[in-house]
């Protein structure tokens, strides 16, 4: 069983605690280069300084991988909020797409 919980602190650093059957995992976590930590709805996230539509919401599992290395923890959470800016980029690309379908149809039948 995990329990898992976090606070950010700041911009720079989150906070979080992490049990598991293995034992303890408590550290203050600094953003990759480029994002800064602030919460949601959903939880904490990892928020881009220059886009603001591309973030990420860290697991249990995401932050226990920084045990073994930082910097691929970093590698791994920008990687995963790249994924989903381009995810949202094509999917509002392909709303508008059929939104701008519908209008001509519209106006063809018009």
């Amino acid at each position: 069983m995990v329990t898992s919980w976090g606070c950010v602190v700041n911009p720079q650093f989150v906070y979080v605690r992490i049990d598991t059957n293995d034992g303890l995992f408590s550290k203050n976590i600094k953003a990759p280069r480029g994002f800064h930590w602030t919460i949601d709805k959903n939880g904490i996230k990892l928020q881009s300084n220059s886009i603001e539509s591309k973030d990420y919401h860290p697991t249990a599992s995401d932050f226990l991988s920084y045990k073994d290395s930082k910097s691929q923890f970093h590698t791994l959470i920008t990687d995963k909020a790249d994924e989903l800016y381009e995810k949202r980029k094509k999917t509002l690309e392909a709303q508008n797409s059929e939104k701008k379908l519908l209008d001509r149809l519209k106006n063809f039948f018009s």
